[in-house]
């Protein structure tokens, strides 16, 4: 978790993620558990003082936050995927930048 900011939270984070088939929830399930439990060699900041060690399925056409991180998701894969740019675009100039105009951090990252 190369974005975070802080180490110290009042309360666990929560990881919501959007509902697929069964399969699929069980293995995001089992990957999480994991590095949960092996934070220290996989994922530095990643454990269960700061991660909540449950992992919750949502549906994301109820759930705002998880829908809108799928639209911010799709767009930019789209822009790798189909070399459409369109909303990528668009969502890059929300991302925050230095003066310069040098993103700041994980926010953004061009691909060549």
């Amino acid at each position: 978790m190369l974005i975070k900011k802080t180490t110290h939270y009042e309360q666990p984070i929560i990881v919501m993620l959007d509902s697929r088939e069964k399969k699929h929830n069980e293995r995001m399930y089992t990957l999480y558990r994991k590095a949960i439990e092996n934070h220290r060699t996989n994922l530095k900041g990643f454990d269960g003082n700061e991660f909540s060690p449950t992992l919750n399925f949502v549906d994301s056409t109820f759930t705002f936050g998880v829908q809108l991180a799928d639209f911010v998701a799709g767009a930019l894969w789209r822009g790798v995927e189909q070399n459409d740019k369109t909303y990528s675009k668009k969502l890059k100039e929300k991302f925050p930048t230095t003066d310069s105009g040098k993103f700041i951090g994980y926010s953004y990252i061009v691909c060549k």
